[in-house]
């Protein structure tokens, strides 16, 4: 701001006012000038290129020229002062100026005024002194605390700082000052590189005025909204935004920068259904592909539906890739499609379908020969080793299920080409770990040697070095195991390292582990004696035939012989080491259910040969094992008391009534064992019974009869007659029987001759019928009476009355047939049946809007009904057929077959319902009373 001091005639505002006037009616564009009445204060503003201060160093630069005006420039509050001047605008005069003005003024006085007393006479002598006097007070101005109501008037321009200024001087100064501050301004608003005389170029002045910046920097400006002809700016909370539309150049900008220019993209992006052209074709995988690449890579293929997973080697077709199973680390589901192309017969490879049991099917698009072919394209979504992989097929099929069906992987994650030493399946690669034997120079990784390997070694050996001549020098083994290697014919100790300080580190398990019982008996000093353990971990030596007790109570047992007098009680196992074991107590007790003999470490039945019981006597009475014949063998008779039996199996073979004397009969029993010389008790044997029969006469031991087999030299023949061989009345063997003989006991074949002979009746198993004609037909007509009836003619049927069958014309209905029991005559209408009840059609007027009941059965005559509904509606008909169902105290119906024509009729519902003990049908028509109907119904009860 700007404080002005008012010179005499003027009052602060005043003066505040006429230079605020004069600033503002200037032609400096950067600076704004405004001025407060109430705080006699006048405001400049700079514009975007000046700061508060350089607007006020500007303006009192400008008002330095002024005349009768003094500024001054007040950096620190960025003020300035300006005062008119002192003998213009603030004239002091002081008390003895006044005075000595007064003094001047009485010496001006005429000399009839020259003393105060003639003063005081005069103003005395004069009637209206006083009042010419106090009038003249009055008018005046004092010198201090007094308002001034009228004009001064002055004359003369003032010459020194306290003289009073017309207005007339004033508003010559202030038009003197206002032009050269315009003029000041106008110099400085195009002065760009030292704003009036301001050399710190970093500063820029703000103002309210519009300015065009050139060369300056804005450091973290607060920018309000602004716009121009082409650009605008809106405020935000961001700090400010600016839309593209604003920069008049955005777009050719942005169409001059390349894709490269910009930064890569962090998300997916659409090209709005756009085609990405002038590609050059793919390099690495990554690569967008063209469509003549992609075109040129799939040529030939036929492209089928992907799969869940493949096969990595042969497996069973019929089982194993059940719903549940896991093929290639991939959980299998019914209905997945699988990649099959890894069995040991290829015909069975292709596309299969999992089932939830039992065998994979072919996939219907992939059973065909038209569907399978070179060239077809499996994509593989899952799976351990082939999934992200694609397969083609690469055989021509002309059967399936012959011809072998080939898939070779065409497509990975990546295309992989397996290298030197590596192998290649699906996406999954393998060492090949094997080497040939090598008499060369080679780098091996990962590789076993096998065969001889000549010349010398260099490097780390990992594996074994076998060979008689293998010879390792300047190398150390560092890895591998060697099992008593032929070439290691010594080791130091030394060179074994950690080395186990304990039985268990180094294996062994038949040492005791070293503890203080042992450190105690390794301290003993004696020879010999009985080892006495007499305190926690402390031994001694006792006499060498005994153990001591200190039990004074108590014997010993000696070393050697000796005798026990009184019971011996053994704790824990007793064991006898010698020959014989003598117990010479009258009764043994074993308390022990089972006794065990012949334990030896290895039991078998050689060792246990001879194993039983002895009893002495005058003869011994054995009962031992004979391994020779692997059963028991006793040396004497058993003998079973009576009422006691022999079990085999848990089932009786022997018991003491069955089997006593030189008359026992053996029953329930086989003879397994054991030769019989002519049995009295065996009466009779069926052939059948004789096992491995001879097939030769020599070897049933027969010396009178003829083989028919070897050759005969001139034999002679014996000619045989009737009587010589006892054939009675047979006169001619060859041809007949004999003539005149009453019955035929043996006949061959007649192969000639003539068969003369009456009919056979019917009791003979004949017919008693000599001659019959096409279409005859035998009927009993009376007991053991056959008859026959001709054929009837075409068309017709055979009926049966009083037991004798005839022709008859087939009737045009029914013809007879019987259901259950109840003859259905041609024409006829059937009511009842047994089992079966048919109605008739029955009529029902439906009139109201409710169910109307339209049948009535008792839920006690019937399990089933079936009724054929049909409703009629003025043109429209309705017809259906209804089951209903009874469990005799509810029933269930279900309506089918609905046919309507003529239009749909409105709300109908047909529903089966209980009511009381019976069954009910009804039927509803939500408008049957503006349009009745009517209800025929035919039903079967069963």
């Amino acid at each position: 701001s700007i404080s002005l001091a008012a010179a005499p005639g003027y009052v602060d505002e005043q003066a505040v006012d006429a230079v605020a006037a004069a600033l503002a009616a200037g032609t400096h564009t950067n600076i704004s000038v405004s001025y407060d009445d109430a705080g006699n204060a006048i405001s400049l503003t700079g514009a975007q290129t000046y700061n508060d201060e350089m607007a006020r160093d500007a303006i009192g630069a400008a008002l330095t020229g002024g005349t009768g005006i003094t500024v001054t420039p007040n950096d620190g509050a960025d003020t300035i002062t300006v005062a008119v001047d002192s003998t213009i605008a603030s004239k002091t005069y002081a008390d003895t100026a006044v005075s000595t003005g007064i003094s001047n003024l009485i010496a001006s006085a005429p000399s009839t005024l020259d003393t105060l007393n003639e003063l005081a006479a005069a103003l005395g002598n004069d009637a209206s002194f006083s009042t010419t006097v106090t009038n003249a007070i009055a008018a005046k101005v004092a010198k201090a605390g007094d308002t001034m109501t009228g004009a001064l008037t002055l004359s003369g321009a003032p010459t020194v700082d306290l003289h009073a200024a017309t207005k007339k001087y004033v508003d010559d100064a202030k038009s003197a000052a206002e032009s050269t501050a315009s003029s000041a301004l106008s110099t400085h608003e195009s002065d760009t590189t030292n704003v009036h005389g301001i050399t710190d170029t970093s500063k820029v002045v703000i103002t309210d005025a519009t300015q065009t910046l050139s060369n300056k920097t804005l450091t973290t400006p607060t920018v309000s909204s602004f716009e121009n002809a082409t650009h605008n700016h809106t405020n935000s909370a961001g700090g400010g935004q600016l839309t593209s539309s604003a920069i008049s150049d955005f777009n050719t900008q942005v169409r001059t920068s390349k894709v490269t220019d910009l930064a890569a993209p962090t998300s997916s992006f659409s090209m709005n259904s756009q085609k990405i052209t002038n590609l050059a074709e793919p390099v690495s995988d990554q690569d967008a592909a063209t469509k003549s690449y992609v075109d040129a890579a799939t040529a030939g293929l036929n492209v089928h539906d992907s799969v869940k997973a493949a096969t990595t080697e042969h497996i069973n077709i019929s089982n194993g890739v059940e719903a549940g199973d896991v093929l290639d680390g991939v959980t299998l589901a019914h209905n997945n499609r699988i990649l099959i192309k890894n069995q040991n017969t290829a015909a069975e490879n292709g596309v299969y379908i999992v089932q939830p049991n039992g065998a994979a099917t072919r996939a219907t698009d992939y059973d065909t020969v038209g569907e399978v072919d070179a060239g077809d394209f499996i994509f593989v979504e899952g799976g351990t080793v082939n999934g992200k992989t694609g397969w083609v097929q690469t055989n021509t099929i002309t059967t399936i299920g012959t011809d072998p069906i080939a898939f070779t992987q065409f497509s990975g994650s990546g295309t992989y080409v397996a290298g030197t030493g590596l192998s290649l399946t699906g996406s999954s690669f393998a060492i090949d770990s094997s080497v040939v034997t090598l008499n060369g120079t080679q780098t091996l990784t990962n590789k076993t040697i096998t065969g001889t390997f000549s010349g010398n070694l260099t490097g780390n050996v990992t594996g074994d070095v076998s060979g008689n001549a293998g010879t390792v020098t300047n190398g150390v083994y560092t890895n591998g195991s060697y099992s008593n290697p032929s070439w290691l014919t010594a080791l130091g100790w030394n060179k074994i390292s950690s080395t186990p300080t304990t039985l268990s580190g180094y294996g062994i398990t038949d040492a005791q582990a070293l503890d203080a019982d042992l450190t105690a008996i390794a301290g003993l000093t004696g020879t010999s004696g009985f080892l006495k353990k007499t305190a926690a971990d402390t031994w001694s030596l006792d006499t060498n035939t005994y153990l001591t007790t200190s039990d004074a109570s108590s014997t010993y047992l000696p070393l050697t012989g000796g005798t026990i007098s009184s019971d011996l009680t053994i704790t824990g196992n007793f064991t006898v080491n010698g020959t014989t074991t003598n117990l010479n107590s009258t009764n043994l007790v074993v308390e022990d259910k089972n006794i065990v003999i012949a334990d030896v470490t290895t039991p078998t039945n050689i060792t246990a040969d001879g194993a039983g019981i002895t009893i002495k006597g005058s003869t011994d009475k054995t009962f031992n094992w004979v391994a020779a014949t692997t059963a028991f063998t006793s040396s004497e008779d058993l003998d079973l008391v009576s009422g006691k039996v022999l079990k085999i199996a848990g089932t009786q073979v022997l018991s003491a009534s069955q089997y006593t004397g030189n008359a026992a009969t053996v029953t329930n029993g086989v003879y397994t064992s054991g030769s019989y010389l002519n049995p009295s008790w065996l009466t009779s044997l069926a052939w059948s019974k004789i096992s491995s029969t001879p097939t030769t006469l020599s070897g049933y031991g027969i010396i009178d009869g003829v083989s028919t087999g070897g050759s005969y030299s001139d034999p002679t023949w014996l000619t045989i007659s009737k009587s010589f061989v006892g054939l009675g009345n047979v006169e001619n063997t060859a041809l007949s029987t004999w003539a005149g003989s009453t019955n035929l006991t043996t006949l061959g074949t007649i192969a000639t001759g003539t068969w003369n002979a009456t009919a056979i009746s019917a009791t003979k198993g004949g017919t008693g019928l000599t001659s019959y004609a096409s279409g005859d037909i035998l009927y009993a007509s009376a007991t053991n009476t056959l008859a026959k009836l001709a054929k009837g003619t075409d068309g017709q049927i055979l009926t049966l009355a009083s037991g004798i069958p005839s022709w008859a014309a087939a009737p045009s209905g029914f013809s007879a047939p019987t259901i259950g029991s109840t003859l259905i005559s041609s024409g006829s209408t059937v009511t009842s049946i047994s089992g079966l009840t048919l109605k008739d059609t029955s009529f029902t007027s439906i009139t109201a809007n409710t169910a109307t009941t339209v049948d009535t059965n008792a839920l006690a005559g019937f399990t089933t009904a079936k009724y054929v509904v049909s409703i009629k509606q003025g043109t429209k008909i309705r017809s259906s057929e209804v089951i209903v169902q009874t469990d005799g105290t509810s029933v269930d119906l279900t309506e089918f077959g609905i046919t309507e024509t003529g239009g749909t009729m409105t709300g109908v519902v047909v529903a089966a319902a209980v009511s009381s003990t019976n069954q009910i049908l009804t039927v509803t028509i939500t408008d049957a009373s503006s349009t009745n109907a009517t209800v025929k119904i035919n039903k079967i009860l069963i």
